[in-house]
């Protein structure tokens, strides 16, 4: 994927599936947050904040990575 980042543009990798119920391990939710934030894309979760795994919820509020 090429990176376009400037003002006007952004890159969408479609949907952050993180916390997504019975969807990726936690190994894999980690992958798929990392490559969202290298290259650029906005952060649009595509789960219920409600009763979200704390894992889950840990990946996405690490600001070390975002």
């Amino acid at each position: 994927m090429q990176s376009v980042m400037h003002p006007g543009h952004y890159n969408d990798a479609d949907m952050l599936q993180v916390g997504d119920p019975g969807g990726l391990s936690i190994p894999e939710a980690r992958t798929h947050f990392a490559t969202w934030v290298v290259t650029s894309s906005n952060l649009l979760i595509g789960a219920a904040l409600r009763g979200m795994d704390p894992e889950a919820m840990h990946i996405l509020q690490a600001k070390e990575v975002i």
